[in-house]
């Protein structure tokens, strides 16, 4: 497991940052995804991965030592689960052994769950994601990991200048014609949830200027007045507001968008579906006993994240609890609009949009969850 997250304290914001980490280690020194594992049990020849996981129904993987999963991921708060997941045993319960390995960046993830050197990992959608699954290459997603909530309480709020507000020059969405609303990248899932975010006010993309910043950066531009406002991630936004630079204007601007999923690389999976199947049990468990802000009122829980996130326990109380599907369901519609939104911008390498089966495998969800059962969704 790695041990080496390199994250950097900045001195005007000395608070661990959610979604900005330094890199634990080169991909090279990271195991390579086997063609089969070890300790897979014997199944039946079948003709699909769900099939397979069905001729064993049951949870575990074997009585051997566990299967390792090689995961990389950003050490963030929406992913959570999988920590909790680990570190209160629902993992080994199953089987399972999780390897995790901190990146700064999805996009490396990605690279590298593709060419079989990770196995699985949790990652955001955006143009780089979709040219890889137009390219073919060998990812797939079997499992959504966080989604907007319904209502307030969103991860990246809208949060404008104290000034601006306080003397009434932005008080709607509407306001921001002009003005310049800081985004931390183009052709991302953060730049669909602007454009969403902007139809409120019946604004478009092209109503606002709009400079690049690191979440960081956008805290000290609000404080030096060299921007209007942002979509800044937690837990920055609330250290703005806390620090009177800032007011979160809104919270609420894309229901269940669809940020981030989990992927998992497709030799592997096809080879070993009890392996991913098994880690989706444990998967949704963790999600179930943390939703709805549940995780915050259980020290062990806080401990487990502050532990692996580096964000201090007193600050993930304080920022809004991030949303899972509490059957780890993707949210598809949103899946299809951000594609189709980097469709219109031209920010993939395709015309044509994919199918969502070229996108998303649920057979292994669905076998999960066969084991696990199905709750409503809030």
């Amino acid at each position: 497991m790695c041990n080496r997250p390199l994250l950097r304290a900045l001195t005007a914001f000395p608070i661990a940052i959610v979604l900005v980490v330094s890199a634990c280690g080169q991909a090279a020194s990271l195991p390579k995804a086997a063609s089969t594992v070890a300790t897979k049990p014997t199944v039946e020849a079948t003709s699909s991965p769900a099939a397979a996981a069905t001729a064993n129904p049951t949870p575990t993987l074997s009585t051997a030592a566990p299967v390792t999963l090689s995961f990389g991921m950003i050490p963030a708060v929406p992913a959570a689960p999988n920590y909790v997941a680990l570190d209160k045993g629902y993992l080994k319960e199953e089987g399972i052994d999780l390897s995790i390995h901190d990146f700064p960046d999805t996009v490396q993830i990605m690279t590298l769950i593709a060419t079989g050197k990770l196995q699985i990992g949790p990652v955001t959608l955006g143009a780089a994601a979709f040219n890889s699954f137009a390219r073919k290459t060998d990812m797939i997603i079997v499992a959504g990991q966080n989604q907007e909530p319904d209502g307030p309480g969103s991860l990246v709020p809208l949060v404008v200048r104290k000034d601006l507000y306080d003397s009434g020059q932005i008080r709607t969405v509407a306001d921001l014609k002009g003005k310049k609303v800081a985004l931390n990248g183009r052709g991302t899932v953060l730049e669909w949830a602007m454009a969403k975010l902007l139809e409120k006010g019946n604004l478009k993309l092209e109503d606002v200027d709009i400079p690049l910043l690191a979440w960081p950066d956008m805290v000290i531009a609000l404080s030096n007045k060299a921007i209007d406002a942002g979509l800044i991630g937690e837990p920055l936004a609330t250290k703005a507001v806390e620090q009177g630079v800032g007011v979160k204007l809104v919270d609420d601007y894309v229901p269940y968008g669809q940020y981030g999923v989990i992927l998992v690389n497709k030799v592997f999976a096809k080879e070993n579906p009890l392996v991913v199947r098994n880690y989706l049990v444990a998967y949704v468990k963790a999600i179930r006993e943390m939703n709805d802000g549940k995780f915050k009122d259980d020290p062990e829980d806080l401990e487990i994240i502050s532990k692996y996130t580096k964000v201090p326990v007193d600050v993930i109380k304080k920022m809004p609890a991030p949303y899972w599907d509490p059957n780890g369901r993707v949210n598809k519609d949103s899946v299809m609009d951000i594609q189709r939104f980097l469709l219109q911008r031209k920010s993939v390498h395709y015309t044509d949009p994919l199918p969502i089966s070229a996108i998303l495998d649920e057979s292994y969800l669905e076998q999960a969850l066969a084991i696990a059962g199905t709750v409503p969704r809030r």
